[in-house]
This record gives structure tokens, C-alpha cells and sequence, in this order.
């Protein structure tokens, strides 16, 4: 279904899914209820079936094997020609009741599978957050909704400062333990609104739909202040150099977003360090914790 029709009724496409799979069972029924038996017409069925299975889900899949299976035998039985023995007849309706709901079944499966791993694809295994791919797909949501409505858009990049002293005082196992924190501590100072994703090494961003650029700039001195006392916390002498890019207008893609933030957070970085640079609509402010 068309992604406008989604955002107009959400559930509209459902019924209409549904409407679609009986009304093409019942036609499928009514042609194989007037052409000659000789003709096999069951493999059409799988068509509605596997419309319901996959757009609806497992519970619809199996009803409509159902449906499926009670039209084919209603048009095999009133189609006037010569009928089989009851009990041929319970046999040859239980066998194809049992191909429609394992196909069913098993496509339900591997829609659940391909979803599983699709979601995965998009997380960071070691910290749990949205890696680069899941950011820049929400990213692009978001920029298309800010453009309808108007609202600003925000990224923050984080880059760690002394990771890799850490890694070659400590070893990389404790490397990942700060990586870990660090996500942790993203997670703790950000809105449900946000996503936190690392985008590799010991770079991390986080995404701030509807935000300006003074909110954003008092957003990032927490982020600072939070990752310089918890790694303190752990005797880790890390802290966090920020680079915040605040838009009113959505920027023409995701790409141009993260390149004015990371942009940013190398003239942070470049400034001392533990610290946050926010670009405003004047000009870039430095945020010292």
C-alpha cells in the first residue's frame, strides 16, 4: 500500500487488504465453480492467501485458508458434475486445507525472520543503540516531517576524547566497556523523541527532532557534564567533544546533516576538548560544561 495512505488511516490499508484477499477467494470460487473440472483453478487460492499471510500476519493467513478451503469445496460441490465418495471428498479437502496452512504458516515465519533481521541490522550489537543505518533512516523520517511542518531539526555528533589511551592502557575490553557507558549515559540524558546511535569507533550522534538551537544547547551541556562524571566514576580519563548542528529549515538530506555536525565537533575538539560547539542561526556558541 502506498505510504501516503498509511499516514492518512493508518488502518484503512488493513481493511482494504482484507477486502482484497475474500473478494479474490470468492472470484477464484466462482471460476472454478463454471470451468470444467478438468481445469485446475486451487493453485489461485494461494494468491489471497499469501496476500493475508504477508500483509496481515499469521492470524490472517489462517483464515483465510479457511475461507479458501470452504469456497473450493462449495464450487466442487454444486459445480453439477459427477461427485467422488464423502469420503474422497473429506480427504481431498483435508490435504488441500493442509497446503494452504502450512504455506501460510511458513511464510508468516519468514516475514517474522526477515523483520527480526531487519531490525538487527540496525542496532549496534555491542552498545544496543541504533547503529549508522538505523540513524540514517529515521533521520530521513524525520527531515521529511520537518519539512511538512515546519520545525527544527537538531544532530549532535559525539566523538570520545582519550578512548585511545584508555584502549592502550587498559585493553580493548575495557574499550568496550566505556563504549558501552557512553551509550548508556546517551540514552539517560536524551527525550523518547530522540535516537542515540554510534556510528562507529568511538564516534556516536544523536538525532533532536523539534528542538532549537538554545534547547539544544542546553541538551548537549548535560550530555558533556553526564559523560565526564561517569567515566570519572570508572577512573577512565575520557570525555566528550560535541558538535551540535541546529536547523530551522530541514537540510536537503541526512547527509548534509551529519557533515555539518561532525564539522562542528572537530572545531570542539579543536578548541580544548570536553566540549560542545551548537551552530545557531548568528553564529557557532561554545558550550563548556
Amino acid at each position: 500500500m502506498p505510504r501516503t495512505l498509511d499516514r492518512v488511516a493508518p488502518g484503512l490499508h488493513v481493511y482494504l487488504t482484507a477486502a482484497f484477499c475474500l473478494v479474490a477467494t470468492l472470484m477464484i470460487g466462482a471460476a472454478d465453480w463454471v470451468v470444467d473440472p478438468a481445469v485446475r483453478l486451487f493453485p489461485l487460492y494461494f494468491v489471497p492467501v499469501t496476500a493475508s499471510a504477508w500483509k496481515l500476519g499469521k492470524a490472517s493467513g489462517i483464515a483465510n485458508a479457511l475461507v479458501a478451503i470452504a469456497v473450493w469445496e462449495t464450487a466442487n460441490h454444486f459445480d453439477g458434475h459427477a461427485r467422488v465418495g464423502i469420503e474422497i471428498e473429506v480427504w481431498n479437502a483435508a490435504v488441500q486445507l493442509t497446503s494452504l496452512l502450512a504455506y501460510s504458516l511458513l511464510l508468516s515465519k519468514l516475514k517474522e525472520s526477515l523483520r527480526i533481521e531487519r531490525a538487527r541490522s540496525r542496532v549496534d550489537t555491542l552498545t544496543g543503540i541504533a547503529n549508522s543505518l538505523g540513524l540514517r533512516e529515521r533521520a530521513e523520517t524525520e527531515l521529511a516531517r520537518a519539512r511538512r511542518t515546519g520545525l527544527p531539526v537538531a544532530l549532535a555528533y559525539i566523538d570520545l576524547d582519550g578512548f585511545k589511551v584508555v584502549n592502550d592502557r587498559f585493553g580493548h575490553e575495557v574499550g568496550n566497556q566505556v563504549l558501552a557507558e557512553v551509550a548508556r549515559v546517551l540514552q539517560r540524558v536524551c527525550r523518547q523523541t530522540d535516537v542515540c546511535a554510534r556510528l562507529g569507533g568511538d564516534e556516536f550522534a544523536i538525532l533532536l527532532p523539534t528542538i532549537d538551537a538554545v534547547a539544544a544547547s542546553a541538551f548537549v551541556a548535560r550530555i558533556v557534564e553526564n559523560v565526564r562524571e561517569t567515566m570519572a566514576k570508572h577512573g577512565w580519563p575520557v570525555t566528550a567533544s560535541v558538535g551540535c548542528a541546529c536547523f530551522e529549515e530541514a537540510p536537503v538530506s541526512v547527509g548534509a546533516l551529519l557533515n555539518r555536525a561532525d564539522a562542528l565537533m572537530y572545531r570542539s575538539k579543536k578548541s580544548g576538548k570536553d566540549r560542545a560547539l551548537v551552530e545557531t542561526v548568528d553564529e557557532p556558541v561554545l558550550v563548556v560544561a
